[in-house]
């Protein structure tokens, strides 16, 4: 039996920090207990709300706010809760940084304490996000925010779908689905040319389909992984939760007011629309994964409670326990060697 995984949780990240954020760890621990090695980390003031537990903790002073400048977690010797967190996960692919902070912050500071996972090529950051689909299914969404679409070329967008495959089989390794490069049109020559060059790489080395995917593709399930550049997929993650929200309000209000006079049946409709749409609730998916560096980090959403914390946590626990640095490092290596690159 391997190590167990350590996971390294940025507590004063986010706009809740660091209550939530230290229930979500200690609710984390009571999941995991001690099969998973989780370390806080914050300013000093905080220890306390981890004593009588396992869970250790280190202080630091620093804290990079949502506003703040990101390059504040850059520096060699961390100042900053995101940035300590991070270094401490760097090389080692059984432990993870946990952050629901400043984004920009916690991908800057990989950037300095990881280093590129491999080279020759040069191996992008990508931010990969999973979202749930309709049949039951994770995809693979990446990059959700870390490249805009002026700095890739084809080949980042290649490396970007061999990470996103093998997530996507560490995910479900019963089935292999498809990982689809996202535009916005099925036919080849209504993208740029990046795309189309990209498209062609993606079917000669990933056997992807010949056209490519579309917004309609989304939570559909027939995709294992989905590529595209961060602006683009950003946006479509967001479209995506703000419409299930908004929809699942508006139906049930809708039917709820048809059962006005019966409580009972109101609370039967409330109940049960609560637990069809808890699997596409935001906070149950909470946990994007920062690839392409020698380390792991999870970046969690601003606003996250104490329940999504808890779900950033166990996505870096089964990304450290699974191993997939280095099964990154391997399909990105193999690639190279094969001479796709050129």
């Amino acid at each position: 039996m391997g190590r167990k995984p350590d996971i390294f949780v940025d507590i004063m990240g986010g706009d809740e920090a660091p209550e939530e954020q230290a229930k979500g760890v200690l609710e984390a621990h009571k999941v995991l207990g001690p099969a998973c090695a989780l370390t806080a980390v914050g300013q000093a003031r905080y220890a306390k709300l981890f004593d009588g537990t396992e869970v250790s903790f280190i202080p630091i002073a620093g804290v990079v706010g949502m506003n703040d400048d990101p390059l504040r977690a850059t520096e060699k010797e961390p100042t900053t809760s995101v940035g300590l967190a991070v270094k401490l996960a760097a090389g080692h692919s059984n432990a993870a940084a946990v952050s629901c902070g400043n984004t920009g912050a916690a991908v800057a500071a990989g950037r300095r304490h990881m280093r590129a996972l491999v080279n020759a090529p040069y191996c992008l950051a990508a931010i990969a996000a999973l979202m749930p689909n309709f049949d039951g299914t994770k995809t693979v969404l990446m990059d959700v925010g870390a490249n805009p679409s002026s700095e890739l070329n084809a080949y980042d967008y290649l490396d970007m779908g061999w990470m996103s495959a093998v997530y996507a089989r560490h995910l479900n390794p019963q089935v292999e689905r498809p990982v689809g490069l996202l535009s916005y049109g099925s036919e080849p020559h209504k993208a740029p040319p990046v795309l189309q060059e990209a498209l062609a790489l993606f079917r000669n080395h990933l056997g992807s389909r010949e056209r490519f995917a579309e917004g309609n593709d989304l939570m559909t399930g027939e995709y294992g992984g989905l590529v595209a550049d961060g602006m683009t997929l950003n946006v479509a993650l967001k479209v995506v939760e703000g419409t299930l929200k908004g929809a699942s309000t508006t139906i049930l209000a809708g039917l709820c007011s048809v059962f006005d006079d019966s409580p009972e049946i109101k609370g039967t409709i409330v109940a049960a629309t609560k637990r069809t749409m808890a699997p596409f609730n935001w906070r149950n998916n909470n946990g994007a994964l920062l690839v392409g560096l020698n380390g792991n980090v999870i970046i969690g959403h601003g606003r996250s409670d104490h329940t999504a914390v808890t779900n950033a946590i166990m996505v870096a626990e089964d990304v450290a326990r699974g191993n997939l640095l280095s099964k990154f490092t391997r399909a990105l290596a193999d690639a190279r060697a094969s001479g796709c690159y050129h």
